[in-house]
């Protein structure tokens, strides 16, 4: 996973809805159809971040997950180089366990997950927030090396 990070775009390009939020240009038109988010027409489409924002809040909420969520206010502030909403079928290429494991982890409500039309994604930030806070943990007698600073 990169580990750069910057502020999140206040506008992201309609054809840049992939890198960004983690849904086809189509999906965000659909979306805008249907209300969830908003898009301006300023010489090119793009989507209003804090519509997409007030969306996953609104899922969160909605699913009832918001109780174990207290991470909510860094949605979508910072780009760290993964979009904002991940695919169930991609968490084991950046996370490194499996789908199953990840639809595991979502039932007991370790990681927070919000669907948009059929596909289940994983929402990023709330995912980061807490293994970005907390130190890692290695054992003194680990014989697989030592704590580099390198994240998950």
């Amino acid at each position: 996973m990169q580990s750069h990070s910057r502020d999140f775009p206040q506008i992201v390009p309609l054809k840049e809805c992939p890198i960004y939020f983690g849904f086809s240009a189509a999906t965000a038109t659909r979306l805008a159809r249907q209300g969830d988010i908003r898009i301006a027409r300023l010489g090119t489409s793009g989507i209003v971040t804090a519509s997409v924002r007030e969306m996953i809040e609104r899922k969160i909420r909605a699913a009832g997950d918001s109780t174990g969520t207290p991470h909510l206010d860094m949605l979508l502030t910072h780009y760290r180089g993964l979009p904002a909403l991940l695919h169930m079928n991609h968490i084991e290429r950046h996370f490194h366990f499996s789908r199953s494991t990840a639809y595991r982890l979502a039932e007991q409500r370790h990681i927070v997950t919000i669907k948009i039309g059929r596909a289940r994604l994983v929402v990023l930030d709330l995912l980061l927030a807490p293994l970005q806070q907390k130190p890692a943990l290695l054992s003194t007698n680990d014989s697989c090396g030592s704590a580099s600073g390198d994240s998950p």
